[in-house]
């Protein structure tokens, strides 16, 4: 290690302690959202005050031992601690700003966009996963990372920014540009990349032994450590040494991480479903996604599991549809599953059907293959469609009946799990049918 990262780090140790405020301490009890005033929150450890942190913290310390979701940009800053523990989680798509202020991460954490300033410190500790679905952006400040950190938007380190990477730590710009005006130390066995071009600027220093891989082209107008090896896709211009991708790639390969996972989103079509989608940029030993919902965000119900790839490189695309969502708010999150049993829990979704008016109902159900089947409390003028459980439609038509059941001929569909949807200008309803032999 050399001297400067000595000091660097042994200034972050005594930031650490003396950045303990003399201010209030907020600690979860349960998993819940940020912004609960009922009984995430507590100031001495045991009793729900009825408080919250809220959207900016000034001389507090916060320290998450539950799964926390967010729904506003953080502010942390005067002296603010926060740790994150190994049983806690962070998670939601808004951004997190930070000056004269620590964060550590113990537990993992899915967030926005990651904003340092002045006498700021980011601490991702031993294992922990993070994934930023916006910039990161160290203007000032040190941040270090001893797990993986996974970023999309673009990475923007300033002059008085500096990051350090420590035992075979990962970052990973995911779309976007990475630019380094300050300074990055990339240890041995430590990796950083990008899918866009990666540049260090004229005031920029990469120092280290490790490595770093350019989804697009690779320049240096600023000091480069000849014990850094790169390699590009694209060009590499002003490097001091040659590009070394056997070394680059082995580096980087070498680095195992759980499923990098990014861009998950839940999306309401024609408020009749709710389509589920995310992306996995690199998998390792991955067995398959527990899908769970949730009404309130607390309690949690399985309603699908999915097959992952088990070990990729490259991005790969899931789809999961929920075709009996609730009336009202859905929460959702997927649990990744280890073929060792490991699990990791990813940040939560939200998405929302309106109300549909009164509930259709079919009969027999089960029903036989080449039955008919009564579809009640449908209105003249509805659209009735038959989706499969991939979400293709097998039959349609339009009601013309002014006594509120229709009959239909289900000989053409095969044995299965069906859709029954009806739609109007005032209601949008749907019910499962199976079919059996």
């Amino acid at each position: 290690m050399t001297t400067a990262k000595k000091l660097i780090l042994g200034f972050i140790a005594i930031f650490s302690f003396s950045n303990l405020s003399f201010g209030v301490t907020y600690t979860t009890l349960t998993n819940g959202a940020w912004n609960n005033t009922t009984n995430v929150w507590s100031l001495d450890g045991f009793t729900p005050c009825g408080c919250t942190p809220g959207a900016t913290s000034a001389s507090n310390d916060i320290i998450i031992n539950h799964n926390i979701t967010t729904s506003y940009n953080l502010i942390f800053n005067s002296g603010s601690a926060v740790r994150i523990n190994p049983s806690g989680t962070l998670t939601g798509s808004d951004d997190i700003n930070m000056w004269n202020s620590s964060v550590d991460f113990f537990g993992d954490a899915s967030i926005g966009k990651l904003t340092m300033g002045v006498s700021a410190f980011f601490n991702l500790h031993a294992g922990v996963i993070a994934n930023l679905s916006g910039q990161l952006q160290v203007t000032d400040g040190i941040l270090t990372n001893d797990g993986g950190l996974m970023n999309s938007g673009g990475m923007n380190v300033g002059a008085a920014g500096t990051i350090i990477t420590m035992n075979g730590a990962r970052m990973n710009v995911v779309s976007g540009n990475a630019r380094n005006y300050g300074t990055i130390d990339i240890c041995g066995t430590c990796c950083m990349s990008s899918n866009g071009n990666w540049r260090n600027m004229a005031s920029g220093n990469v120092i280290g032994t490790g490595a770093v891989n350019s989804g697009g082209n690779l320049q240096n107008s600023g000091t480069w450590d000849v014990n850094v090896s790169w390699c590009a896709t694209g060009a590499g211009l002003g490097l001091p040494i040659p590009e070394d991708c056997a070394t680059t790639t082995g580096i980087c390969n070498a680095i195992v991480l759980p499923v990098e996972m990014v861009n998950f989103e839940a999306n309401t079509i024609d408020n009749e479903y709710i389509a589920l989608t995310w992306e996995t940029v690199t998998e390792s030993n991955s067995d398959y996604f527990i899908v769970e919902r949730s009404t309130d965000g607390k309690e949690w119900s399985v309603i699908g599991e999915l097959d992952a790839a088990g070990n990729s490189q490259s991005s790969i695309d899931y789809n999961f549809y929920d075709y009996e969502a609730n009336v009202g708010e859905n929460y959702y999150r997927l649990i990744q599953v280890d073929i060792d049993d490991r699990r990791f829990e990813s940040k939560i979704v939200f998405a929302e059907i309106n109300g549909k008016g009164e509930q259709i109902s079919v009969y027999p159900n089960p029903a036989a293959l080449g039955s008919l089947i009564t579809v009640q409390n449908i209105q003249n003028g509805d659209v009735i469609s038959i989706r499969n459980s991939a979400g293709n439609v097998a039959m349609q038509e339009e009601v013309n009946t002014p006594s509120g059941n229709i009959q239909l001929d289900i000989s053409r569909l095969q044995p299965g799990m069906y859709f029954i949807n009806t739609e109007n200008i005032d209601k949008n309803t749907t019910v499962k049918l199976i079919v059996t032999r």
